[in-house]
């Protein structure tokens, strides 16, 4: 069966079936039939255990007795009888269907067996599953209001967005606000339960029609990585935006971890690097969910970052830069021939610079806005423009104004007004519009980062699928293993030798020459400064001895003869330390960090992730994005050459969990970082048994 022809029979069936059809329109089952009734110009085919008729259409008992093979089906009765009537879909070559009921895996076990049994009875003949706990799709190409929900479903000016949500409640929530936004929503999917189709096989098929150009998502889990990022980059090639919300941002589930790496991998951050991975842009509210969205609608992208401002209040105006320069966008001074054009049309009290701020003067003389807006529009010196502000008594005038300036530009101009109804006219006529000045600087600065992002090679697909076992414990290697791994890696590795006495240490502290570190070997512990198995500044031969006999004294053992037990490490002065690693998650497969390191590692949690294999240039911009910048841009933090042996050292780690996919975690911390010198003083590598 062809991968899409399922979810073409749900998106553009020729007939549609309900299952549990109600002769009460305000019924769960009875909304449907009237939806399809309505706006459906195909089959539509009742089916009632106890009525003839429903809402004046023949209707039949079973569905057995339906006289048409249906393309979907809606099941709209109880969980107990779900799965009698999957398999009666299924015996008669259905293609699709939904399931509105609750009462699965949401429920606990016996809901999860249950949804798992009408999983089987799907697959066995290819049937696409959408649900079970889900409120349905909408079609409005196809005439088909396939939910119980109350969508808005006035026809709009402008078509092509497509909103798929996990949650169905959200998903109405956030059709109904595109719809409000006048967005252009053609295409609703909730999923629900996903015991079949999942959020990211939604994506996947409307990146594939062509009637759909933006695409809205709302997700509470990632099911399926693999295929969410394959959708992702296939919307890259298409030029088809992906904007999401994924909510479950707490620590709870982190992966199970001996290092600092894998306890600092939380679900939120390998989430964020998906999404990233997957070019998708991520927002984290149901407002700036629906009004980026809207922006990207317009397919307009600014060239560059330089933005003109526009404010009929100075403090919008302030709270708008302020935004745009925290996300990157730059605020140049207008070209000397507009900034006289603008100076001759507003009070001397108000502002030609940038922004510029036009003033309530435009009350008094409509025709001085126009005069502005063109100019500023029409300057090579921006890349875009914000029009922060509608007068209240010439808002109605200004957004006219506004749309004709629109058609004489490819520049994005985006819109904040106080005015619901005039935020609605102006997305409706393709005008990016909001309700917030702030957000219109947030979206602005996305438009630019996707407009970059296109322009970049495409990422490769990362190792999703080569997650760690579920039940993988491991084993962490002695520190001689440890070395010979990490060196092959070509990461930077103090130089240090394995001991098992006190006279193979002094020898060893001889060689390496004084000052030297001994500690516990990783194998002994995974984290041996917890329990103060480390001396460090070691200066001669007396301290040495010292400082072995209180190690052994620690582990119970006085000498440990053929087992090596101990590490006599170089010491190496730190200007800053960090932390490298990876760790294979079971659900996203292998990926890298980069944090401040040492013993605040986990205080500070400062760290960047990233999925392996590691894009080009990816690990450079994980070290870019640490302290929010400022590792690299402050004068104190770390020079460009420090910051190239650093990445150098991710892209190593990335490599390692690449080629060895035994390797569950690595762990170089502290990674000490000098003026002349990149260098971990500490490792940690746990396997896989063998």
């Amino acid at each position: 069966m062809n991968s899409n022809r399922g979810l073409d029979a749900v998106f553009h069936p020729r007939s549609v079936a309900v299952i549990g059809a109600s002769d009460d329109p305000k019924r769960i089952g009875g909304r449907v039939v009237r939806y399809l009734k309505e706006a459906f110009p195909g089959t539509i085919l009742p089916v009632n255990s106890q009525r003839s008729i429903v809402q004046g259409l023949d209707s039949v008992s079973e569905v057995s007795k339906l006289s048409t093979i249906p393309d979907f089906a809606v099941i709209a009765v109880p969980a107990p009888v779900v799965a009698d009537v999957v398999s009666q879909l299924s015996q008669i070559g259905t293609p699709a269907a939904l399931i509105f009921s609750s009462g699965f895996a949401e429920t606990g076990e016996s809901g999860r067996a249950e949804q798992a049994r009408i999983r089987s009875i799907a697959q066995e003949t290819g049937m696409k599953l959408i649900g079970p706990n889900c409120v349905g799709i909408i079609s409005l190409p196809a005439g088909v209001i396939g939910t119980f929900a109350s969508p808005r479903t006035a026809p709009s000016l402008r078509s092509g967005l497509a909103v798929v949500s996990q949650s169905g409640a959200l998903g109405i929530t956030f059709w109904n606000m595109a719809q409000d936004l006048g967005a252009g929503a053609s295409y609703l999917a909730t999923t629900g339960n996903e015991a079949g189709v999942t959020a990211a096989e939604m994506v996947e098929y409307m990146v594939e029609q062509e009637d759909v150009h933006t695409i809205m998502l709302f997700l509470e889990g990632i099911n399926e990585p693999d295929r969410l990022v394959a959708a992702g980059l296939k919307a890259m090639d298409l030029e088809k935006p992906v904007i999401v919300m994924k909510v479950g941002t707490s620590a709870e589930g982190a992966t199970a971890a001996i290092s600092h790496t894998a306890s600092l991998a939380v679900s939120d951050r390998l989430a964020d690097a998906v999404l990233r991975r997957a070019g998708m842009i991520r927002v984290y509210s149901p407002t700036e969910l629906a009004y980026v969205t809207a922006a990207f609608t317009s397919h307009r992208f600014p060239a560059g970052n330089r933005i003109g401002v526009m404010t009929v209040s100075g403090g919008v105006g302030v709270m708008v830069t302020d935004r745009a320069v925290e996300s990157g966008l730059s605020l140049p001074r207008p070209s000397p021939s507009v900034e006289q054009v603008v100076r001759e049309h507003i009070p001397s009290f108000g502002s030609a610079l940038n922004p510029i701020d036009y003033t309530a003067n435009v009350v008094n003389n409509p025709d001085s806005f126009n005069a502005v807006l063109g100019a500023v529009i029409a300057d090579d010196a921006f890349d875009a423009v914000i029009v922060s502000g509608t007068s209240t008594a010439t808002a109605a005038t200004m957004a006219v104004s506004i749309q004709k300036a629109h058609l004489t530009t490819t520049k994005p101009i985006l819109v904040y007004s106080a005015e619901r109804e005039i935020v609605r006219t102006l997305v409706t006529n393709g005008v990016p519009a909001f309700e917030d000045p702030v957000l219109a600087a947030s979206a602005m600065s996305e438009l630019f980062k996707y407009r970059l992002r296109m322009k970049e090679p495409r990422l490769p697909h990362p190792l999703l699928s080569k997650g760690a076992p579920k039940e993988a414990s491991g084993q962490v290697l002695a520190a001689s293993a440890t070395r010979e791994l990490l060196i092959q890696a070509g990461l930077p590795l103090a130089r240090e030798l394995s001991t098992s006495t006190a006279d193979a240490t002094v020898e060893a502290a001889e060689v390496l020459g004084y000052p030297v570190a001994v500690k516990l070997d990783p194998q002994i512990s995974a984290h041996k400064s917890d329990i103060g198995g480390v001396r460090l500044w070691l200066q001669n031969a007396d301290q040495v001895r010292e400082a072995v006999g209180g190690l052994f004294s620690l582990i119970g053992h006085n000498e440990l003869a053929n087992r090596p037990a101990l590490i006599v490490q170089e010491m190496v002065a730190a200007d800053v330390e960090l932390m490298v690693g990876g760790t294979r998650d079971v659900g996203l497969g292998p990926i890298v960090v980069v944090g401040v390191g040492g013993r605040l590692v986990e205080i500070l949690d400062q760290t960047a992730i990233g999925l392996a294999p590691l894009a080009e240039g990816e690990a450079m911009r994980l070290m870019l994005e640490l302290c929010d910048g400022r590792l690299a841009s402050n004068g104190r933090g770390l020079s460009g050459h420090a910051l190239k042996k650093v990445a150098s050292a991710l892209e190593g780690v990335s490599r390692l969990l690449v080629e060895h996919p035994e390797v569950l975690e690595v762990d170089l911390n502290p990674l000490i970082v000098t003026h002349d010198r990149v260098v971990a003083v500490d490792a940690l590598v746990r396997t896989s048994a063998i």
